[in-house]
């Protein structure tokens, strides 16, 4: 057989017929080919894909930043105090140890947002230890002097509060069941808007009343724990 897949003797008599024989497929070729085209979709793919996430995130530090701005004009004093130090210096990411200027301040085992200039890190511990607390985890980026840690509790499990609005909520400085328990009418529309969330969602989704209930559970639970003790 020829290359092309014609007996020779075909062949043969194709050319002298004067019938053009395709010469045979250079597979490898194609293959090569093939494989640079994929190559350069994908490529291609993976740009656009970047280029998103470049943008979604650009999109939500420029949504923080003007909640951040908002807070200014928000009392949230109003809503209660919230347990607060300093860190003493300063950590790098991963850190399983945070230095803290007062660490009485903070319950041996708990849950807290931890925020310097580029913004609000929720976090926990595990213990204190010698001004620190210790078994740290979710420092997901270095943190800066000065920074601040405020006790807090998971908000998103209020409903109609995500992971999202739950950092904008810590951007303004509300961290805790309680402080969301003490809004008044106006300052849940005030932070409705300062959050960018749908008109009136605070409200239809009763926030309060939600915060209000984490907080007498966790009430309850303190107070048999007291009793218990004293039995």
């Amino acid at each position: 057989m020829t290359p092309s897949g014609l007996s020779s003797e075909h062949a043969g008599a194709g050319l002298a017929a004067g019938i053009a024989v395709p010469p045979a497929p250079d597979l490898e070729a194609e293959a090569k080919a093939k494989a640079a085209e994929d190559a350069q979709a994908a490529a291609e793919a993976n740009a656009k894909a970047e280029a998103k996430a470049a943008a979604k995130a650009a999109e939500r530090a420029a949504e923080l930043e003007r909640v951040r701005q908002a807070a200014a004009a928000l009392d949230i004093a109003s809503l209660g105090a919230v347990s607060s130090a300093s860190l003493s210096a300063a950590v790098e990411a991963g850190a399983t140890r945070l230095p803290m200027a007062d660490v009485s301040q903070f319950p041996t085992q708990g849950t807290g947002v931890l925020s310097d200039d580029d913004g609000p890190i929720s976090i926990a511990w595990e213990g204190h230890d010698n001004g620190a607390l210790v078994g740290v985890s979710g420092v997901s980026r270095a943190v800066a002097l000065p920074a601040t840690l405020v006790v807090s509790d998971s908000l998103s499990n209020i409903k109609g509060i995500g992971p999202f609005i739950e950092e904008k909520l810590n951007m303004l400085g509300i961290t805790t069941y309680a402080q969301l328990a003490e809004m008044d009418e106006d300052m849940m529309d005030r932070v409705n808007e300062a959050i960018e969330f749908f008109p009136g969602r605070v409200k239809r989704d009763r926030w309060v009343e939600q915060a209000r209930g984490f907080v007498d559970s966790a009430n309850t639970e303190e107070s048999g724990k007291s009793e218990g003790a004293r039995a």
